[in-house]
């Protein structure tokens, strides 16, 4: 299976999400061309359970063959899962200096373009939701042969990671990788 795993910002992926009229577009835009470049069949999302996002619309727009699914766990299969409070308890480390923003082993780095970044450290609960993610997409996915997975930045590596050692050919890209995309965060 062909998987095209896209670390996503949470702030962008909703339909009436706060992020800029022409930043909204680009975001959409950018999705639609993947769906087409890699001729996806199913788009599984980590994504809150009542808000609709571009991806699910797009699903539906374009008729893809399997329906979209949320894949990301609920707040009470967290509590379930004895990782809630874990996940709850993770909080960004505000730092100066420009680092460019990138994936690394111990967690994400987010250049704030103030000469400033956030450091967004794992912890051992993340390969829980990412394993459960990863579970739930293969089962959405059914004999789809190529799927997009839309998560946050955060959890591009592990779920790249586990799709990899299924045998499957991943590619990874994040929307910070284009030119359009501001955080806008202010520390």
């Amino acid at each position: 299976m062909n998987i095209l795993v896209l670390g996503i910002d949470h702030e962008i992926q909703m339909m009436d999400a706060w992020r800029s009229a022409a930043m909204k577009a680009a975001y959409r835009a950018l999705l639609t061309s993947k769906l087409q470049q890699h001729g996806v069949q199913f788009i599984g999302e980590e994504a809150p359970p009542i808000c609709q996002t571009v991806g699910q619309q797009l699903s539906v727009e374009l008729a893809l063959p399997r329906p979209w699914r949320n894949i990301d766990m609920s707040e009470q299969t967290r509590k379930d899962a004895g990782i809630y409070e874990e996940q709850m308890q993770r909080v960004p480390i505000h730092r100066p200096g420009a680092v460019q923003t990138h994936f690394h082993l111990g967690g994400f780095y987010l250049d704030l373009r103030n000469s400033s970044h956030l450091f967004c450290p794992r912890i051992p609960s993340d390969a829980v939701r990412e394993s459960y993610m990863s579970d739930r997409a293969l089962e959405g996915a059914g004999d789809a042969s190529s799927i997009m997975i839309l998560c946050g930045n955060f959890h591009v590596q592990g779920l790249a990671e586990i799709f990899g050692i299924h045998g499957d050919n991943v590619t990874v890209d994040a929307v910070y990788n284009y030119a359009w995309y501001d955080p806008g965060i202010d520390p």
